[in-house]
């Protein structure tokens, strides 16, 4: 054969495609088979014998962006040929097959080139392996056996890879060694095999660990050797490849886990690796197949996972790489609301001819209460334009009363109804598009009493939620609908209410109803998610309520978009840590059962502190968050929602509930929530309770020159800023009382405030954390009270405190003046004594 020829098992087509007719078919959409990837192949090695990079990042492009168009054989045709990733095994095999065979002799060869630096590595070997298969047709006999045993087919232990004795292994921490010529291990002086995927996805889950907990600029895969950067290169590719097409005994969750693991290792090394220099090329590499195996995931999670770490660390990609990733992100990421779904017609907000009836109905609920909602809202949309459909309908509560409007070429029909628990109701019927509310939001009860009995999603959705800081229950609407678009109001939402003709007030105006308005209005122009953005801050905010929002522009709404706010409240895979801050989806979380006799005293979980579901620590940061808001002290401090979970961890020895740690989010300031894993059998309710105390404890409170706990500079400004009190305070006991009221807000305003006073369970949470941070035993009645007087500062201000605690004699306010607001001294238990109480699983 000459070099031009591929080599190629019979009876394929050994000639090479016409240049030009390679390149249609490059460019076309046909179906390619395993003959016309073999003539692409051997098209690209035409002109030079040689493969070039961009030729090969061609080819395998057509493997990752165009699935659609290989038929199986083509595809099993160009995944072997992709794992041939040694260029010189590679073109020495071309080479040496030119004859129409490959001998034992020539693979002799091979093995040759291989050694010559003394060993052959992970990629020579798994060059060799894919070697078997793709030259199938032109092995001898006695050729394929020797190449088997090269291969380590053959063989059991490290697949033929042999360790390199002058580069020592690097400890990474957590048992994970960073050998030398490559892979990552457990064992320093040796590599799991490539091929077990069980091996590999234990140390790889526990890099992938060690990379979640590194600091922003944190570097655990730093080198300067091209050849250690390339063998672990080719140990994630290989995980990911046995992720990808799961081996007998691999379970589906654990091939999620292994493809989250080998990717997480896969970005942060990308992340790691200079563009220029010696390291230039296993940079690119790594690049490139961290963007191929994130563009070709299909599970949902991982795949809008695998994105948004590419996207973060976008700056240190290639101006090839930003690219892809830009387009990758796009796709990911809704940026238009769901016309093909919709009308038959382009989604890409371009528009276009729809194929299909362009009517959008619209299910809205308005919320309860003496403001009017219902009635404010129905005159709201005759001046917008609306009609009844039934001229004879009532207007009156509760409804449901149908409107219809035409926008352009498309028909609005309008569904209006009182809000009743139901706003999800109607989710499993397809004709419907649009669910959404405007209304109270009752402390974050509305969405999920909504939630409790919502059915499954039926068609495409919009959902649209405005109400006070609506983000709060954004994780569990996302949750519960994956597949839906989901818009909701940020910080508190803003309403105008008058008392009308007939002597009964009414809403007015209302920023969360110019808001719908503007997404109607973008649907009917077949616009994006950026330009209904810009229209809503433009036109359905006013001046007087922009000024109140916390967001850039007076913004308040997080659309599909908005993926940055959106990651600072959700927790994707449940492990407690905030998805702004979560570099691995973890698959393996184990949920504690509550324990509510022993929530205040520490045992172990019988689990590691990353293995354990961290969903109540983020829940409680997401309180903190609504929390903070209504007290005119904290808000201060946090009006763009910059608390996060922080997981589960393990603290050691004696240590507090919660800590609360700095972090940095987009290179702004924020609090990340961290719970110590021997309180994972904390019921909710409890650490909500903890997470508000520690939170004031923590911005209030600072290390002065003795080392003793003094109150911060700024939040006495604040605190005297939020007060029209000319007293000297806050004193330590003013910051124990406003942890302590805090806490008694989430306690009275969670889904147990259905009684004519605080619940038993309250009582019982109040009474546990007063004794665990050494506090007297308060009367629970008088904050309470307090709290449920309050019409406006539902979580407190410095006034509340200060009435409370004008209630309190001098010997309790030294007792309290006394107690430390943000630890406590509880020993854990040893671990026979917990034993017997480790939950089952």
């Amino acid at each position: 054969m000459s070099d031009s020829q591929p080599l190629d098992q019979q009876p394929l087509d050994p000639q090479p495609l016409d240049p030009r007719e390679a390149e249609a078919l490059l460019r076309g959409d046909g179906p390619l088979d395993a003959a016309t990837v073999d003539g692409l192949i051997a098209a690209a090695y035409a002109d030079d014998g040689r493969l070039s990079g961009a030729e090969r990042r061609r080819l395998r492009a057509l493997l990752w962006d165009e699935p659609d168009r290989l038929t199986a054989d083509g595809a099993e045709r160009l995944r072997i040929f992709d794992r041939l990733e040694n260029a010189t095994l590679r073109e020495a095999a071309r080479r040496l097959g030119s004859d129409g065979e490959l001998s034992a002799a020539d693979v002799a060869a091979l093995e040759t080139l291989a050694r010559a630096d003394g060993r052959i590595s992970q990629r020579e070997a798994q060059t060799l392996d894919a070697l078997l298969d793709y030259y199938a047709g032109l092995l001898t006999a006695d050729g394929k056996a020797a190449l088997r045993r090269l291969a380590g087919r053959e063989t059991s232990g490290d697949g033929g890879v042999e360790p390199e004795g002058q580069a020592p292994a690097r400890a990474l921490g957590a048992g994970v060694y960073w050998l030398g010529h490559g892979p990552l291990s457990t064992d320093p002086a040796a590599a799991p095999d490539s091929g077990d995927a069980e091996a590999l996805g234990h140390v790889l889950y526990r890099a992938a660990g060690l990379i979640d907990d590194l600091p922003a600029d944190g570097r655990l895969f730093a080198t300067d050797r091209p050849g250690q950067a390339e063998e672990l290169q080719s140990q994630l590719h290989a995980a990911l490849r046995l992720g990808a097409d799961p081996q007998p005994g691999l379970e589906p969750r654990q091939a999620l886990q292994l493809r989250s693991s080998a990717h997480t290792c896969l970005v942060h090394l990308v992340e790691c690796l200079p563009n220029s220099g010696p390291l230039a090329e296993a940079a690119q590499e790594a690049e490139e197949h961290a963007i191929a195996f994130a563009r070709a995931e299909e599970h949902p999670a991982l795949g809008e996972a695998f994105t948004y770490a590419l996207h973060r660390i976008r700056g240190t990609l290639t101006e090839i790489g930003q690219a892809a990733v830009d387009a990758l992100y796009a796709r990911r990421v809704p940026t238009a609301p769901p016309y093909a779904e919709w009308f038959g017609g382009p989604d890409d907000g371009e528009g276009g001819e729809a194929t299909a009836d362009r009517t959008l109905v619209v299910h809205w609920s308005a919320g309860r209460g003496s403001e009017g909602f219902f009635r404010g809202t129905v005159e709201l949309l005759g001046r917008a334009g609306f009609a009844p459909e039934d001229a004879k309908a009532s207007t009156d509560a509760p409804g449901p009363v149908w409107f219809r409007r035409e926008i352009g070429s498309l028909t609005v029909r309008l569904r209006l109804k009182e809000y009743a628990s139901d706003v999800f109701a109607t989710m499993d019927d397809p004709t419907v598009h649009v669910v959404g509310y405007d209304g109270h939001s009752d402390i974050g009860r509305n969405m999920r009493r909504s939630l409790r009995r919502a059915p499954d999603m039926a068609g495409a959705k919009l959902v649209f939620y405005g109400l006070c800081a609506g983000k709060d229950a954004l994780f569990r609407v996302r949750a519960r609908y994956p597949g839906a678009q989901i818009m909701t109001s940020f910080n508190s939402s803003y309403f105008r209410t008058a008392e009308g003709p007939d002597g009964q007030r009414r809403m007015i105006e209302s920023e969360n109803f110019n808001a719908l308005m503007e997404v109607l209005d973008g649907v009917a122009e077949g616009h994006d998610w950026k330009a209904i953005r810009e229209n809503i801050k433009r036109n359905a905010i006013p001046p007087y309520w922009r000024r109140l929002h916390a967001l850039p522009g007076g913004m308040n709404y997080v659309t599909p978009i908005d993926t940055g706010l959106a990651a600072s409240v959700l927790d994707s895979d449940r492990d407690g840590q905030a998805d702004a801050l979560d570099r691995l989806v973890n698959f393996d979380a184990f949920d504690v059962a509550d324990d509510t006799a022993r929530e205040f005293v520490p045992r172990d979980p019988g689990r590691a502190a990353e293995a354990l579901d961290g969903t109540d620590v983020h829940v409680a940061a997401n309180v903190c968050n609504t929390a903070v808001l209504y007290n005119p002290l904290t808000k201060k401090y946090n009006a763009l929602g910059r608390i996060v979970g922080g997981g589960y961890a393990d603290f050691g020895g004696s240590a507090p509930i919660v800590r609360v740690v700095d972090v940095e989010l987009d290179g702004e300031p924020a609090w990340a929530l961290e719970v110590n894993h021997r309180y994972a059998h904390m019921t909710e309710e409890a650490l909500r309770a903890v997470a508000l105390y520690a939170f004031n404890g923590h911005i209030a409170l600072a290390d002065d020159a003795d080392g003793e706990a003094a109150i911060d500079g700024t939040y006495r400004e604040r605190w005297r800023a939020s007060t029209w009190s000319t007293g000297a305070g806050p004193d330590r006991v003013d910051v124990h009382l406003m942890g302590l009221t805090l806490a008694m807000f989430t306690l009275t305003y969670d889904m147990n405030d259905g009684f004519a006073g605080p619940h038993r369970r309250d009582v019982e949470i109040w009474r546990g954390l007063l004794q665990h941070f050494g506090l007297p035993d308060l009367d629970h009645k008088a904050i309470w009270q307090l709290i449920w007087d309050e019409k406006h500062d539902y979580a407190g201000s410095p006034g509340i405190v200060g009435k409370w605690r004008d209630t309190l004699d001098g010997d309790t306010l030294e007792r309290i003046a006394q107690a430390t607001p943000t630890t406590s001294d509880a020993p854990a238990e040893d671990a026979e004594d917990s034993a017997a109480e480790r939950p089952i699983g």
